[in-house]
């Protein structure tokens, strides 16, 4: 996690600015180089306190099965764009996990994507692009 982490951080300081936004405290950097440290700080701390990670088979294969939907997403996301690669990630994440009340796994999904797109594109006005497949 900690390698993961810095790896985050130096990838997240190559994401390029324009002029006008590299002067200003807050810019498309800041929210990544946060989590990257906040990913830092609390594994440089579990490595200290020597925290032992005891992770059961039967988890090993959801969180293949999960992080395969992530690569997935990513591979999505030109082709669909992020709303629905969005959907998909969500209703994937939640069958791998069991999840059997019908109604989360319908409306949380839904209202994810919903709720980022009115969001993102209505509310603050940002351009998403819709993907390949909708163009």
């Amino acid at each position: 996690m900690l390698a993961f982490g810095v790896a985050y951080v130096w990838f997240a300081y190559g994401i390029t600015l324009d002029p006008w936004s590299a002067a200003e405290p807050v810019n498309s950097r800041t929210l990544p180089i946060a989590y990257g440290s906040i990913l830092i700080l609390l594994s440089t701390l579990l490595l200290v306190r020597g925290m032992r990670v005891h992770v059961p088979r039967h988890n090993l294969l959801r969180l293949t099965s999960i992080s395969a939907s992530i690569i997935g997403f990513g591979l999505l996301l030109p082709r669909v764009g992020v709303w629905a690669a969005l959907i998909l990630l969500l209703v994937s994440c939640l069958i791998i996990m069991g999840e059997k009340r019908w109604y989360i796994f319908i409306l949380a999904p839904l209202l994810a994507s919903l709720g980022g797109w009115l969001l993102i594109e209505i509310l603050l006005g940002v351009y998403v692009e819709p993907g390949a497949f909708w163009s």
